[in-house]
């Protein structure tokens, strides 16, 4: 019996290194997609041996920042740990005691989208990784009063400059998937047209935005960090909540403090952010009930948080799950 109980703990040992043997791999390959920087982006510079270096530069159009001690070093195309890595090499060659640096992409200026017209809040708009076409709409506040989403034109930049691209997002609304959209790259302009409130019409015309009558007067639309994004069907005081929660609920990266309404009117849509993270833990303020042909839009953590999120959340609930089979297994063993 001893012999068998030492070949399973053996064994356990054995799955146990493994185990972490895959859980590092795995951090590997979430350090693998890591940003890589580009021109315009921000970066905060630290050396914790000589903080008096620390300096915040924005990369040039070149791709270049000028640094303390080692003047111009091309930064574009390199992530924050291999951009520091190559400071450090650099340095140490005029000042022996600097053995670290830490580089930290501050603001998202390579990546750019601007968008104008018909919005909240026009405006260049930076990003870690672009998102959808309606998705970047939401970010700029949302359709105005008036916006004809039926007629929203991207104008290329970069490589295609010039080229336009009239998209109707009133379909895309309807049928609750926007996975179709055309993507929007760095550089591209948004353009959403509209009228005046004065020129608007009766209510049902063609004045576009979720407002639209070709937008499914049943459902309510949920976009975002959830688990099943899409259309859903509206039920009579159904709250931002229980919705969150019929999309299969909000996923480890969604930032709950943030969540945008967009709220059609009889003739008009208005914009509202709630935060649901206080409402799901303390259950006030009182429930933000919504009416047939809402959207709901839940964003994304910033990446400081996202890496945090995988730390705490997938690899903790792996090795937890894993400990836990590996213990049951050994427990049943040894008591048989």
């Amino acid at each position: 019996m001893d012999c068998k109980k030492e070949s399973l703990m053996r064994s356990l040992i054995l799955y146990m290194l493994n185990l972490i043997l895959v859980l590092i791999l795995f951090a590997g390959s979430v350090v693998a997609q890591e940003y890589k920087i580009g021109s315009e982006d921000v970066l905060s510079i630290t050396f914790w041996q000589q903080p008096q270096l620390n300096t915040n530069v924005r990369v040039n159009q070149d791709g270049t920042i000028a640094l303390p001690v080692i003047g111009s070093i091309t930064a574009a195309d390199l992530t924050p740990t291999e951009l520091a890595t190559k400071i450090v090499g650099k340095i140490s060659l005029f000042n022996r005691n600097i053995s670290q640096a830490s580089v930290v992409v501050t603001q998202y200026g390579s990546k750019k989208v601007y968008v104008n017209g018909y919005v909240m809040q026009p405006g260049k708009y930076t990003f870690e990784v672009i998102p959808d076409l309606w998705k970047i709409i939401l970010e700029a506040g949302g359709p105005a009063e008036t916006a004809k989403l039926d007629q929203v034109k991207i104008i290329r930049g970069g490589k295609e400059s010039g080229k336009t691209q009239t998209v109707d997002l009133t379909e895309f609304l309807s049928e609750g998937n926007f996975s179709r959209l055309p993507p929007v790259y760095p550089g591209d302009t948004i353009q959403i047209p509209g009228v005046s409130p004065q020129a608007a019409g009766a209510e049902g015309s063609a004045v576009g935005g979720i407002t639209s009558a070709q937008v499914n007067e049943d459902v309510v639309y949920i976009y975002g960090q959830v688990a099943r994004p899409g259309g859903y069907q509206f039920t009579r005081n159904l709250g931002v909540l229980e919705a969150v929660i019929i999309a299969g609920g909000p996923t480890p990266l969604a930032k709950l403090d943030e969540v945008k309404i967009i709220m059609k009117g009889e003739r008009y849509a208005t914009i509202a952010t709630i935060n649901l993270e206080t409402y799901s833990k303390q259950g006030t303020p009182a429930s933000f009930l919504l009416n047939p042909g809402d959207t709901i839009f839940i964003p994304e953590k910033k990446k400081s948080a996202i890496v945090e999120t995988l730390q705490r959340g997938i690899l903790y609930e792996v090795m937890r799950v894993a400990l836990t089979a590996g213990t049951s297994i050994l427990i049943y063993a040894l008591v048989r």
